[in-house]
This record gives C-alpha cells, structure tokens and sequence, in this order.
C-alpha cells in the first residue's frame, strides 16, 4: 500500500507513519519539510521513533543529526522526486525489512538518507497482525532476496551461507 500510495501522491514530499504511529509535536512536519527543502540531496529523511505505550518523552534524546543507512518503514518522509526515478517498493517483499533494500536504491541513485531526531514519532507498536513466526519468516526471506539482489556475485555464496547460518541460530532462540 506504501507503493500505491506514492505513486497517487502529487506533493513534493511524502510522509510515511503506520496506523501505530504520530508524530508528537504539532511542528514536526514543518521541521522536516524545512529540513528537506534545505539539502536537495536528502532523499529520505527518517525520524527518531519512540517503540511503546506509555511515558512517551516530550522530545528525543539528544543525539547528532547524521547520514544513515536505512530508515524505518514507520516513521520516514520521502522526496517525491526519489519514487519517480526509483519507483516504490518492490511488491513481492509484502512485509518486512523492505525499507532496507530500498534504501540501497535511493543510495545507488544518488540520494541520500537522514537520521533526523528533533522529529519524534510516537510508535504504539499494535500487536494486531504481528506473529513473531511471520516477522521472521519474512525478515529471513527479504533479507536474503536483499542479498541476491545486490551483493555483488562473488561474495552472494558467501553472505548467504552466513546469513542463513545466523538465521538459523535466530530460529533457534
């Protein structure tokens, strides 16, 4: 649905919470939006998620604006510009760990991705639709379809006996 969704929008940014999540301020957009017009280059920028129910903090730790490798599916704003020239998610992923794998096609664009913690999204964590079994049977999956899809070809073998060695020591536990 994140993918219909871009592909309908017609703004210059668009924000991404899940039905679990807000944002805490009533300035968190238009410090985000402020944010992005200032670095044309900032392709993603993902927020500073607080995971719970309660006690939620009136405003992120501190902690240094910096350049990341992901963001998170919940809590992001993302350039209009990056889903026309990337498209959206890759649909076959469904659930889970999709964020990371199109991450690595907003960094080979060009693009970037910030972690930016004045912006604190609340994320209620609903336990509806969540089963631990599927959550790792399809970060498994993802993960591993992440690796085919861009490691280079040398090091897949390699990567994808480790991963499957660590996976199965996850499944374990």
């Amino acid at each position: 649905n994140r993918s219909k969704a871009m592909k309908m929008a017609d703004t210059e940014f668009i924000v991404s919470l899940d039905d679990d999540s807000c944002f805490t301020n009533p300035t968190d957009l238009a410090t985000a939006v402020s944010r992005m017009e200032a670095e044309p280059r900032v392709g993603v920028i993902t927020f500073f998620v607080y995971h719970g129910h309660n006690h939620v903090p009136a405003r992120a730790p501190e902690t240094e604006e910096r350049y990341t490798t992901s963001f998170i599916g919940c809590a992001h704003m993302i350039r209009s510009s990056v889903v026309t020239q990337i498209g959206g998610y890759r649909d076959f992923y469904f659930y889970y760990g999709e964020e990371s794998e199109y991450s690595l096609r907003v960094w080979d664009a060009g693009w970037r991705i910030l972690f930016m913690s004045r912006v604190l999204v609340h994320h209620r964590v609903s336990l509806v639709g969540r089963r631990p079994s599927s959550i790792l049977r399809y970060s498994i999956r993802n993960n591993l379809w992440t690796t085919i899809l861009h490691m280079p070809w040398p090091r897949v073998a390699i990567q994808l006996g480790w991963r499957l060695f660590s996976y199965g020591l996850e499944s374990l536990r």
